[in-house]
């Protein structure tokens, strides 16, 4: 991985004030898409998805400055990944196709985001809170997204466990 000029050395300080009660608007936003397994929503093996599809995009030079990584926690069993692709030069989209096994998406559509600061035990209830959020304003999640801005032992370093959801409406 390249060189982080973020003070642990790993994840970069994360700024949650732009995500806080935004929105963001994706068309045909590319996404390497990868997937964990899981027990009861424990994922097993995340970190080595993490290495994998990090270095599928370096070595693509397709890494993204935002580090941006959806967790789709769509059953008990499985969450999907969806690692940013970078779309600022020529060709990382199909650098990154050509990888072994690799998977690209494209996501699109009106993102509402929140940002949560706590302990993973809590996603459930964030996720219940955003729906409700949601709801009171007539607006229905199709999807809801998990940004987990940085990795357990950077949260720790920072004092925050900052986590963005954003929900497709």
């Amino acid at each position: 991985m390249p060189e982080s000029s973020a003070p642990t050395g790993c994840c970069p300080v994360f700024d949650p004030s732009p995500w806080e009660s935004g929105q963001v608007v994706w068309k045909n936003r590319p996404f390497l898409r990868d997937r964990v397994r899981c027990f009861l929503h424990i994922p097993i093996g995340f970190g080595k998805a993490m290495t994998r599809s990090l270095g599928v995009l370096e070595k693509a030079d397709a890494l993204t400055e935002d580090n941006l990584v959806l967790a789709d926690e769509c059953s008990l069993w499985k969450t999907e990944l969806y690692f940013a692709v970078g779309q600022d030069k020529q060709g990382q989209r199909e650098r990154v196709e050509a990888s072994e096994g690799a998977q690209v998406e494209t996501l699109s559509g009106t993102f509402r985001t929140q940002v949560f600061d706590g302990h993973y035990k809590e996603a459930e209830s964030w996720r219940k809170q955003m729906s409700e959020t949601l709801a009171a304003e007539g607006q229905t999640a199709q999807t809801i997204y998990a940004f987990y801005t940085t990795c357990p032992r950077c949260a720790k370093a920072y004092g925050h466990n900052y986590v963005v959801l954003l929900a497709r409406v």
